[in-house]
C-alpha cells in the first residue's frame, strides 16, 4: 500500500467513516461534508488533498455525490486558526486535518 493511500485511509478512519459500505455511511441522498483545516497554503497542501481524494475514490466514494470537502488554509499564519475552525464548525462538517 502506498504512503498516500495509507495516509488517506488513516484520515478516514479517524473521521469514523465506514469503508466497507460507503452507501451505508451516510443516509441515502445525504452528502458527507468533510472539513479540512491545514496550516499550509492550498498550493502547498495540494498533494495531500489529492491523496485524500484518491483514497476516497478507491473506496468507492464519489466527490459531489457521497462527499464534499470544505478546506480552510492558514497559509502559515496560526492566528487564523480560530476563525477558520469556527467557519467549519458553523458548516457542521466532520473533521480532517493535515497536521501530523
Amino acid at each position: 500500500m502506498s504512503d498516500n493511500r495509507r495516509s488517506a485511509l488513516i484520515a478516514l478512519a479517524a473521521l469514523g467513516i465506514r469503508f466497507a459500505a460507503p452507501a451505508k455511511a451516510a443516509k441515502p441522498g445525504k452528502t458527507a461534508r468533510i472539513g479540512r483545516l491545514s496550516p499550509l497554503s492550498a498550493e502547498t497542501d495540494a498533494p495531500g488533498m489529492d491523496a485524500f481524494r484518491k483514497g476516497l475514490r478507491e473506496l468507492g466514494w464519489g466527490e459531489g455525490r457521497d462527499f464534499v470537502i470544505e478546506a480552510r488554509y492558514t497559509d502559515g499564519n496560526p492566528k487564523r486558526l480560530p476563525e477558520l475552525a469556527a467557519q467549519l464548525v458553523r458548516q457542521r462538517v466532520i473533521g480532517s486535518s493535515s497536521w501530523n
